[in-house]
């Protein structure tokens, strides 16, 4: 009976997310939202949400004991985009994928959704497994700090180098404006910010004089998680589009993101803890599994829609719908396998 209250208690944590995609879909399938007003709210998130969100998460939670005791998570973020990618560019080649298509499976392999559905889904599998019941809000919150580390590499890296490679642009083509974007600014003013302490004590804390500021920019970046999973909702609102990408092509992302990944990675986390790199910490544990397990960053369909490229659009809402509905089954089984055998759960 434990067993069976404990898988229902991560399908509803897992499912509370994909709620939200739902409600895009039906706004579209409506026609209450239309194709321009996706790509209306993607600007906005790009330009005022998601930098807001950026900003705050990292001028809070940073400082340099941070730093020193948790680099290891921006340090993984970039393992898991390098090993990511790798597995997308092997793949790609292995299946034979359409040169067009190419960078499309290798930045969705490489880059998974880091803040917009673990952030969430932290805080409610805090309250729902059993192994944090003596304190949920304080792991919850807890987890959401870490996850704001981790994306202080994830930030930079997506908006520049994931970015870059959606343009198809070749490294000596590039130029400043196509790998820098709003929240890579948010995200570095907000490492500036954190680590000087008189700023942040009169931005950052409630008693400081500048507090309303950062109070504002805290509200507008809370939009970021449902607009972008509306987004996300929406432009899966009509399935698949037939014949924009092979079903192979598919199948190569499923594998290297959805399977392989959280294989490695689970891997990666028992040569941490035996080399002893890092003290046992089940938080921290299931935050990097969670984000190893993630599917395709739902920033990737924003630029995509940017671009406006409608082959491509169609490729990559086809690559996300099957990758996110196969998702809430290897989600719910990482985190399932993650709790058990880190913690002796009965499953």
């Amino acid at each position: 009976m434990q067993g069976f209250v404990l898988i229902i208690s991560v399908l509803k944590a897992v499912a509370t997310i994909f709620i939200i995609c739902g409600l895009g879909a039906i706004l579209v399938r409506k026609k209450i939202l239309l194709e321009k007003d996706l790509q209306v709210l993607s600007k906005a998130v790009t330009w005022t949400m998601f930098p807001a969100l950026a900003f705050v998460n990292i001028s809070k939670n940073i400082d340099l004991n941070v730093i020193k005791e948790l680099w290891i998570l921006p340090f993984s973020c970039l393992l898991f985009a390098l090993v990511g990618m790798s597995f997308g560019w092997v793949f790609s080649k292995i299946f034979k994928i359409a040169p067009q298509f190419q960078n499309t499976i290798i930045t969705t392999c490489g880059f998974g959704n880091a803040g917009f559905i673990p952030m969430p889904l932290i805080i409610s599998l805090a309250f729902v497994l059993p192994v944090f019941q003596d304190n949920p809000e304080g792991f919850g919150l807890k987890g959401v700090a870490y996850i704001a580390i981790f994306l202080l590499t994830f930030t930079p890296f997506i908006w520049s180098f994931a970015y870059a490679l959606i343009l198809q642009k070749k490294v000596k083509e590039l130029r400043f404006k196509d790998v820098t974007a709003p929240p890579v600014y948010g995200a570095l003013l907000g490492i500036v910010i954190g680590l000087i302490p008189a700023i942040k004590g009169s931005l950052c804390v409630q008693t400081g004089e500048f507090y309303f500021i950062f109070k504002a920019l805290e509200i507008l970046g809370w939009g970021t998680i449902p607009c972008s999973l509306i987004i996300l909702g929406g432009k899966l609102s009509n399935g698949p589009i037939k014949g924009s990408i092979r079903l192979r092509a598919i199948f190569s992302v499923v594998l290297g993101k959805l399977i392989l990944m959280p294989i490695f990675i689970f891997m990666y986390i028992k040569l941490l803890l035996f080399v002893d790199i890092i003290k046992f910490d089940i938080i921290l544990i299931l935050v990097l599994m969670i984000e190893a397990a993630m599917p395709p960053a739902t920033n990737l369909i924003v630029m995509t829609t940017l671009r406006g490229i409608k082959e491509e659009e169609d490729a990559m809402a086809s690559v996300m719908f099957y990758t996110y509905i196969i998702s809430i089954i290897t989600v719910t089984l990482t985190i399932l396998l993650t709790v058990y055998y880190f913690t002796k759960e009965v499953i």
